[in-house]
């Protein structure tokens, strides 16, 4: 038995894409949806690849009952594209019935081809010999249909990475690297869609067998994204928002994005007048919430979405701000730092020591050291 030099590219992508996807789902790095998602995308692939290349090679002789299974696979691959983009981008997914209706084509084509996978090698090997000796198995009909599914998928992936770079870009949860990935991923995607695109534009006369040609470019996508997954498994799979678990407990909030920059811009004003209301020692989220008129739930839910932190990390980077402001004004050999922290708003010089650190990444003695030496 011999095999081309694509057939051989095209398996190994297969066998490569069917152990990654074995080493995603059983990784303990990740977030599950995404690792699934993932899983399924290479599983899908390489399904796509394996038996397209039986296909277009001839080999599908010697596994008739084989013969055309992948077709209704091809109507998957645009879905679990699009699933994957939005598991990554989307922390709060669920997947809900109404998503079933993806299956909607898969199912269709499959009942389309029932006959055929249920008839015996004979028939199916008569029904193969009559479409390969055209110079192709190809079936031009449903090969549009499928380069337009995928199209159609891969632009609604890009509405929601440009919905996630308009709506996260320069919040403190934006996921730079994340973004990146994805929109690679994105440019992988449309240079291959394309050039299934430019085939039909061509009236499938660009290349000797449009069906060896597809399952080519699906090949090829499916090894960019494995080669992406051994040097960068971090970025495809193992990415996850920060604060997620303080994200779900406000999936249900009714706060539009207008509200919680207003909300937020009124918490900067009342922390910046010239009381300094956050050196107060007995200052509760639910005191600033009553003088803001809201509530703590929704300044809470401000905080963490738009500066990152907790309401309490938030004060305490004013009042390290303050100290700041101190060390640098202040005779440091007139004055203690436990008397730098009581004017800063701490009740206690441990507490003072940890905010400190975690807010500038050194000791007050230590930062008093560098000041020194300027």
């Amino acid at each position: 038995m011999e095999f081309t030099f694509i057939e051989l590219f095209n398996y190994f992508g297969a066998t490569l894409g069917v152990l990654l996807s074995v080493i995603v789902i059983f990784r303990n790095r990740g977030k599950r949806k995404i690792k699934i998602s993932l899983f399924i995308v290479l599983i899908i692939s390489s399904a796509i690849v394996f038996l397209g290349t039986l296909g277009f090679s001839g080999k599908i002789r010697y596994f008739p009952h084989l013969l055309r299974i992948d077709s209704p696979v091809h109507f998957l691959l645009g879905p679990v594209l699009y699933f994957y983009v939005l598991s990554s981008l989307k922390v709060d997914l669920k997947f809900r019935w109404l998503h079933l209706l993806h299956l909607v084509p898969f199912i269709l084509n499959t009942i389309y081809f029932s006959p055929l996978f249920f008839s015996d090698a004979h028939y199916k090997l008569n029904y193969y010999d009559h479409y390969y000796s055209t110079g192709s198995i190809v079936i031009k009909q449903l090969y549009l249909l499928k380069t337009l599914s995928v199209f159609a998928y891969w632009f609604a992936e890009l509405i929601i990475l440009l919905r996630y770079y308009r709506e996260q870009r320069g919040e403190p949860t934006y996921n730079k690297s994340l973004a990146i990935c994805l929109s690679l991923f994105l440019a992988i995607q449309f240079i291959s869609f394309s050039a299934l695109l430019f085939d039909h534009v061509t009236a499938l006369r660009s290349f000797s067998d449009p069906y060896m040609f597809a399952i080519s470019i699906v090949s090829v996508l499916l090894s960019t994204t494995a080669v992406a997954l051994l040097f960068f498994p971090q970025l495809l799979y193992g990415i996850t928002y920060q604060n997620s678990e303080e994200h779900k407990k406000y999936i249900h909030s009714s706060l539009s994005n207008e509200q919680k920059n207003e909300l937020l811009s009124d918490l900067q004003r009342y922390m910046e007048n010239g009381s300094e209301p956050f050196l107060n020692l007995k200052l509760f989220i639910r005191d600033v919430a009553i003088r803001l008129d809201t509530n703590s739930q929704r300044l809470s839910q401000v905080v963490n979405e738009k500066l990152g932190m907790n309401f309490n990390d938030y004060i305490n980077s004013l009042r390290i701000g303050k100290a700041i402001d101190l060390l640098h004004t202040l005779d440091l050999e007139k004055y203690t730092i436990d008397v730098i922290a009581e004017k800063s708003g701490f009740n206690s010089k441990s507490a003072f020591y940890a905010a400190f650190k975690k807010h500038t990444g050194s000791t007050p003695k230590a930062y008093i050291k560098r000041l020194q030496k300027v």
